[in-house]
């Protein structure tokens, strides 16, 4: 993994009460990956049924997914990624959104990263307007760093984590 920029957006909050909320978050995150001329290739869920923590070709186990969703299963954290062939881990992804039900802190939360010259404001503003669909928000923010430095991992302590641990981390804007 390389000195590469990313941005990472991320917003706190509780879930909204939807009927079908992980099958409308699942169609409304995988038309994001069209705003930067992207495809989601993989997926990562935890549910009752499939707890393996592997991300899986979402081609393949798109059915199997669904079926959990529409079996009525607990769900605590579905991810979408666009990854290249090749790849070997889910961090080489080159567009990444991920909606997780209370992390260690008890919050909802989604985040999404993205390379940081994918970045722009009009992306911002279609993500966020995505998600406020689906997370009720208490606080987010916009962030860059060096992919090496694993930001997701920054994003899922709610900024309780030792921020020294990143030395590339530049707030971009709060919300």
């Amino acid at each position: 993994m390389s000195d590469k920029k990313i941005v990472g957006i991320v917003g706190y909050g509780k879930f909204k009460q939807l009927d079908d909320f992980w099958g409308k978050w699942l169609d409304e995150s995988k038309s994001l990956f069209s705003l930067v001329g992207s495809t989601p290739t993989h997926i990562g869920i935890k549910c009752d049924t499939i707890s393996d923590g592997k991300i899986k070709t979402l081609s393949r186990s798109e059915k199997k997914v669904k079926e959990a969703i529409y079996g009525g299963e607990t769900i605590s954290h579905m991810s979408l990624y666009a990854l290249n062939k090749g790849f070997h881990t889910a961090l080489d992804n080159e567009f990444y959104v991920s909606l997780y039900r209370n992390n260690y802190k008890r919050v909802d939360y989604f985040y999404c990263e993205m390379p940081f010259e994918m970045y722009n404001d009009l992306i911002k503003e279609k993500f966020l307007a995505s998600m406020f669909k689906f997370v009720e928000m208490n606080k987010g923010e916009i962030f860059s760093m060096h992919k090496k430095q694993v930001a997701i991992n920054y994003a899922n302590k709610g900024k309780g984590d030792d921020i020294s641990k990143y030395p590339t981390l530049e707030i971009l804007s709060t919300f």
